[in-house]
């Protein structure tokens, strides 16, 4: 069973998906930042097992939906329309190192595009509480390190980690004894690298590795502590 829980209740008054399916430009406000960028949910991502709060809506079929969250007693915007773009910040802005996950949108054919902030913003309230009771790495309630190997402190949920561990004590019988076109890390046929990190070759199926890839876009936001 895969369970994935974006946000709480609470967290999702201030977090909303922009794009309009079929065909998505999502796009956040300038008193907004962009979490991540997605162009669907995973067909295995189903009720009851998964909470979508704020909901994603339907896939797009074209371009991505953002997901847009305000961050209190802060402001951040990406300056600069593609396809020539010339960003430069306000007087009252300062250019800032955008979070994991944001896309500027649009790529540029000319120029570049940047990311300010407002230079009186105060610290505020951010997604998730501070705990740093497990050093960097802390996880927001919920979640717990992956563990896929030594050091891999990506949050994910109970489950997944469960899960993990079982594709790891499998990993060998999954690959192809008369090895292949990877050599001996070749995957038996319906599965596939996992790919959590570079260099990670335990075979998992298709939808694992969906979900490794998920989990780490998800990363920063699961992060009380980074």
């Amino acid at each position: 069973m895969l369970t994935a829980v974006l946000f709480s209740p609470a967290q999702a008054q201030e977090c909303r998906w922009d794009g309009t399916s079929p065909f998505c430009s999502g796009e956040c406000g300038a008193n907004e930042t962009e979490v991540t960028r997605l162009g669907g949910i995973p067909d295995f991502w189903v009720p009851p097992f998964v909470n979508q709060n704020p909901p994603f809506g339907a896939n797009c079929l074209t371009g991505t939906k953002a997901l847009c969250c305000k961050t209190r007693g802060r402001s951040c915007r990406w300056d600069g329309t593609a396809p020539f773009c010339d960003g430069e910040c306000r007087s009252d802005e300062v250019q800032s190192t955008p979070p994991p996950g944001s896309s500027s949108g649009s790529g540029c054919w000319t120029g570049s595009k940047v990311y300010c902030c407002n230079k009186t913003a105060s610290t505020g309230q951010g997604l998730t509480e501070r705990n740093c009771s497990y050093g960097p790495g802390t996880c927001i309630q919920g979640f717990v390190w992956r563990e896929a190997a030594p050091g891999d402190r990506v949050c994910v949920t109970p489950e997944t980690r469960e899960q993990t561990r079982g594709d790891n004590a499998q990993a060998a019988r999954r690959r192809n004894p008369d090895g292949g076109p990877y050599g001996p890390d070749t995957c038996l046929p319906g599965y596939v690298w996992r790919d959590a990190f570079p260099g990670d070759h335990v075979c998992v199926t298709p939808q694992m590795r969906q979900q490794a890839a998920q989990d780490n876009r998800w990363a920063a936001i699961r992060n009380a502590c980074p």
